[in-house]
């Protein structure tokens, strides 16, 4: 599992996605798509990808499932 700092501030969901696809080497899709334009600012400081995506899912009030080894879809 891939380690480290991602850091975003005021960013759109879409940009923090591809930012953890490109940290983690995975493919996560999204469902609802209005959820891409909403803007957050957190941090995911040395954590694996999983918890990145618990957070944020937490964040947006969303659930995520493991669709293949490397692709997660947020619902």
């Amino acid at each position: 599992m891939a380690y480290g700092k991602i850091v975003f501030k005021d960013t759109e969901i879409q940009d923090v996605i591809v930012q953890l696809e490109n940290w983690y080497k995975v493919e996560i899709k999204v469902e609802n798509l209005a959820i891409l334009r909403k803007k957050r600012t957190g941090t995911f400081d040395n954590i694996a990808l999983k918890r990145a995506l618990d957070r944020l899912s937490e964040l947006l009030s969303v659930r995520y499932e493991q669709q293949s080894e490397n692709v997660f879809v947020i619902r």
